[in-house]
């Protein structure tokens, strides 16, 4: 056997090591890690669970930087959300009388006993946004606070912004 046939052997071999040395290492890095870190994060409240959702949208020219809680809420909404370490995500459902309902999905994290996220329509021809950010209560039964969104309803186009309440269905 030739001495250049041993080296090509090597050259070869070494190039197989180092591809999957590179392969693993990328893997670790992005998800690897990241099932790790959510693993072993540590929430103090497992919030998974279905809500119902009530918000106010913000007060009309009255005084625009109350929020309006009045007589009631502006509207009502289901909430289902999924808990994995920090990382969470779901489904907004929104109760239109007369019409279809509107869907939304969001992700976010949950960190020092708040949530963030930011949700979209999964309907294509529905442009609707936003993001919301609620205080955990209660043991998780309650998630307190507000939100932010892209408006385009009555022929405007704003951001707008209220306050969101989730109370955990039993």
């Amino acid at each position: 056997m030739s001495p250049w046939v041993g080296i090509g052997v090597g050259i070869g071999i070494g190039l197989a090591v180092a591809c999957i040395v590179a392969f693993a290492k990328k893997t670790w890095q992005t998800w690897l890690s990241s099932v790790l870190r959510n693993m072993l994060a540590r929430t103090s409240v497992d919030i998974t669970g279905d809500y119902a959702g009530e918000f106010w949208e913000e007060a009309e020219e009255e005084d625009p930087s109350l929020p309006c809680v009045g007589d009631g809420p502006d509207g009502r909404e289901s909430i289902t959300l999924k808990q994995s370490g920090r990382h969470i995500s779901g489904t907004i459902t929104r109760d239109i009388v007369g019409g279809p309902d509107r869907v939304s999905r969001f992700n976010g994290e949950c960190a020092d006993r708040h949530i963030t996220a930011t949700y979209k329509s999964t309907d294509p021809k529905n442009p609707e946004r936003g993001s919301f950010c609620l205080k955990i209560t209660n043991g998780g039964k309650t998630l307190r606070g507000g939100y932010l969104w892209y408006n385009t309803s009555e022929g405007k186009e704003s951001v707008d912004y209220g306050t969101y309440i989730w109370t955990r269905k039993l």
